[in-house]
């Protein structure tokens, strides 16, 4: 194991056969692909270093193997790369009703701009996995330009964005007036969008609210309050379908 002492009194530890792993000489590493080019087959998993130097300027540290082969390591890499001692815990918030209080607010043009309000705004999303976004302008394209700032848009049997809006010759509840029960879109996927984004570009007169809730909550009180029906929704198989007549894919924003 390598222990290195930062200016801030705080040592990283790194595992030798990491250091042999992750060798940054031209022999085991692309430079312009960043990607290892030797093989993780043909890596001894207990290997240990001859030796050890740093350069005078604690800039580089050189690992001498028993092949002879070096292994070259900026500090500043090895420094953005440390291994922490405990994996820092993400703070996830469980909620009920008390998040209509609470619920994480932001700006949609402070988003769009601001690093930190972004940064914010992802870690909210992340704990509490839902957030709302004001003053969005109330018109089609902007839930493009809001993925496209934080990752990417994923198609879907309705495209990559769809527009619902009331409609004749239906073939979902969603193009009704009706209102919706609490479920989760895209079930019958195998690999169901990770985010949904949802702009309400206009609302009706009447009705229009929209309800959540959380599911790993509901999840865990009733796995307290009656762990034989627990059991049977986390090990019972269901299949899931979406059925209806064929239409047109929406409108693009």
């Amino acid at each position: 194991m390598l222990l290195l002492e930062w200016n801030d009194g705080t040592v990283s530890r790194y595992p030798f056969v990491w250091l042999r792993d992750n060798c940054r000489c031209r022999a085991c590493w692309h430079p312009d692909t960043e990607s290892r080019i030797a093989l993780t087959a043909d890596l001894n998993v207990d290997i240990q270093p001859n030796g050890i130097t740093v350069s005078d300027d604690g800039a580089k540290v050189d690992i001498h193997w028993p092949d002879n082969h070096l292994s070259p390591f900026a500090t500043s890499m090895l420094h953005d790369v440390r291994f922490e001692d405990e994996v820092p815990k993400k703070n996830i918030r469980m909620w009920g009703s008390e998040l209509l209080e609470q619920l994480p607010t932001f700006q949609f043009n402070e988003i769009m701009k601001d690093e930190t309000k972004l940064l914010n705004f992802l870690e909210d999303l992340r704990d509490v996995g839902l957030t709302l976004l004001q003053n969005a302008p109330a018109e089609t394209g902007h839930v493009a330009k809001l993925v496209d700032r934080i990752s990417y848009l994923k198609i879907t049997s309705h495209g990559y964005i769809h527009t619902i809006k009331s409609m004749a010759g239906i073939n979902n509840l969603a193009y009704t007036g009706h209102k919706l029960g609490l479920h989760t879109d895209l079930p019958h996927y195998r690999f169901p969008p990770d985010l949904l984004v949802l702009h309400c570009i206009q609302q009706s007169k009447i009705g229009g609210e929209s309800i959540f809730a959380d599911g790993f909550k509901t999840a865990l009180q009733l796995k307290e309050e009656d762990p034989e029906a627990f059991e049977i929704l986390s090990n019972t198989h269901c299949d899931f379908m979406d059925k209806g007549v064929l239409m047109p894919v929406g409108e693009f924003g």
